[in-house]
């Protein structure tokens, strides 16, 4: 593809812009959590934002669901089939 191509047209001038100087990765971390606060701002509207739960909590969940979808397997050690049931419940 011709780079003239590639590049991106200023609206108001019409003339062909600058290429972006490549991003490291702090650049990247930088706009995405750019983003993140203009979604935020979007979304809710200076209302604060909900506190969502940390990695850790949502790793314990998981590996709750986990073992109750399979007991004998994730749930606790030891777990007998006679117990089971009453460890889903």
């Amino acid at each position: 593809m011709d780079q003239a191509v590639a590049r991106s047209v200023d609206p108001a001038s019409g003339a062909l812009a600058p290429e972006p100087a490549p991003l490291g990765l702090d650049g990247v971390a930088e706009r995405l959590r750019l983003i993140r606060i203009v979604s935020q701002q979007r979304r809710y509207h200076g209302r604060p934002t909900p506190r969502l739960p940390s990695k850790a909590e949502i790793i314990g969940l998981l590996n709750d669901v986990e073992g109750l979808l399979y007991p004998r397997h994730f749930g606790p050690p030891g777990l007998t089939p006679d117990e089971t049931e009453a460890h889903v419940l």
